[in-house]
């Protein structure tokens, strides 16, 4: 009878895939004193019956047979080709059916076949197995994603990321919108790989890499950006946005490795950068304070896309100054004829004024001194004109009223030279001649003798102005007549003096 060994141990998940792992690195043969026996098949290419364990000796014999020891004419491997090759016995029964024999792998070979390397690995893999034996999962190689760097560029289309880890662990990535991109599990070998269709997007997409093994885990974040033509963007600045002199820094996005250049109207460029690989770009500048704003346009330009602007319109952000009108103070007479309106303001404002019939006045910009200005001719009404300024300035507008009355004729006073005492002490000179009356009316001053005396126009604060020889020794006798530019008359007289000799 042959003695039965005990049942083999049977090695289950990462026990077995790490045995198998320490058995390729085992010698393919081992050396044996005295005659070489042949090689009995490997039972662990037969397979097993219900009845009874395979055995490592023999293969299991049909119930009923007594087991036969072989002979060496039964070894189905040829001979070395220098050994004697041994007749076989014509009396010698066939061998009993037995599985054919699997040849014996080195370790090299087997961490091909299996996809394990040897190594550092394989002492990788022998960890993994203490572990597993313990009954305690751990991560004993950290994840790494080896096929993809954070902020390199991707191509639409399938994408296969891959890496290495901790055998048996789950990776699991998944992107900022929490959805999951794609799951492995790491193979014997401390490997792991998934492919993924990825489309283009203006987007980026932010990956995150996850193994978990039991209640274990670790992870890796990386950044991937569309490599294909994105569209060109501004994201520091908006259309019509206010700036404020001095350095700035326009920014945004747009197709990786394109030239972006940023050019006024006025000024030519003014600035320009390249993108990045993730298409990110950013710019500084100096801008100046400016009427009339700046004018921009942003362009993009890569030699395989077409070229892409975005147009972008800054207004100077002057520190805002209430309006105010200084030519004209309200309640004031006017005059017929053209009338120049002015004040002060924010710089680069906008100055429109109506009167109260919603007729347009008149508009202006405020200059970078902080002035505006515009004249209106002004026809007769009867009742004068009530006008309404507004500034605007960005969101910010404020306004004033204005009212013009139409004058009021009053009589005419010689304030200057001082008639009171009926005479004037200097003669043979020229002398001045001042005083008040009705706003915009016209001065005509006549002597005794219906000569001329002095013309002028009186201004818009009632005030006039003329000079005059005087001889030594005269008396003058002098008329005063106004006449307003409504067409009415005032006759003033009585202003006699005599002028010492």
């Amino acid at each position: 009878m042959i003695s039965i060994p005990p049942p083999a141990r049977v090695l289950t998940g990462a026990v077995l895939s790490a045995a198998l792992v320490l058995t390729a690195h085992l010698p393919a043969t081992a050396a044996v004193a005295g005659p070489v026996a042949p090689e009995s098949p490997s039972t662990s290419e037969s397979p097993s019956t219900s009845e009874s364990p395979s055995t490592s000796e023999s293969p299991s014999t049909p119930e009923g047979q007594e087991a036969r020891v072989p002979s060496p004419a039964d070894d189905p491997t040829p001979p070395p080709s220098d050994a004697a090759t041994p007749s076989p016995s014509p009396s010698s029964e066939p061998p009993a059916s037995a599985p054919p024999e699997a040849p014996v792998e080195t370790g090299a070979e087997t961490g091909a076949e299996t996809g394990i390397e040897t190594g550092a690995e394989t002492g990788a893999a022998t960890e993994a197995l203490q572990t597993a034996e313990s009954g305690v999962a751990a991560l004993t190689s950290p994840l790494e994603v080896l096929s993809h760097v954070d902020g390199e560029s991707y191509e639409a289309g399938p994408a296969t990321f891959f890496g290495s880890g901790t055998p048996t662990a789950t990776v699991v990535a998944t992107n900022q919108w929490g959805v999951e991109m794609g799951r492995a599990t790491v193979a014997v070998n401390g490997r792991w790989a998934f492919t993924r269709n990825l489309g283009p997007t203006t987007r980026s997409y932010e990956l995150v890499f996850r193994q978990t093994l039991g209640a274990e885990s670790d992870q890796q974040a990386l950044e991937l950006f569309y490599a294909g033509s994105v569209e060109l963007s501004v994201g520091s600045h908006v259309d019509g946005q206010l700036y404020s002199a001095g350095p700035t820094v326009f920014a945004g996005h747009g197709a990786p490795n394109a030239l972006v250049t940023v050019v006024d109207a006025r000024l030519g460029e003014i600035a320009r950068t390249t993108t990045a690989l993730s298409g990110r770009w950013s710019v500084g500048a100096d801008l100046v304070p400016t009427l009339d704003g700046y004018r921009l346009t942003v362009t993009q330009t890569r030699r395989d896309i077409d070229p892409q602007r975005v147009p972008l319109n800054l207004e100077y952000a002057a520190a805002l100054v209430p309006l105010g009108v200084d030519s004209h103070r309200d309640g004031a007479p006017y005059g017929p004829g053209v009338a120049t309106f002015s004040g002060r303001g924010t710089v680069g404002a906008r100055i429109t004024a109506v009167n109260q019939w919603n007729t347009p006045m008149g508009s202006a910009r405020v200059g970078v001194d902080g002035r505006w200005a515009f004249d209106r001719n002004l026809g007769p009404t009867s009742s004068g004109y009530e006008i309404t300024f507004t500034q605007t300035r960005g969101p910010a507008v404020d306004s004033a009223v204005v009212h013009l009355t139409v004058p009021v004729l009053t009589d005419l006073v010689v304030t200057t030279p001082d008639l009171s005492g009926g005479s004037v002490g200097d003669g043979d000179v020229m002398t001045t001649f001042r005083g008040t009356g009705t706003p915009f009316a016209t001065l005509h001053g006549a002597n005794q003798w219906g000569t001329a005396f002095g013309d002028t126009t009186i201004g818009a604060d009632g005030r006039w102005e003329f000079r005059r020889w005087l001889a030594k020794g005269t008396r003058y006798d002098l008329t005063f007549t106004q006449v307003s530019w409504t067409g009415e008359t005032v006759v003033t007289e009585g202003f006699g003096f005599d002028v010492e000799p």
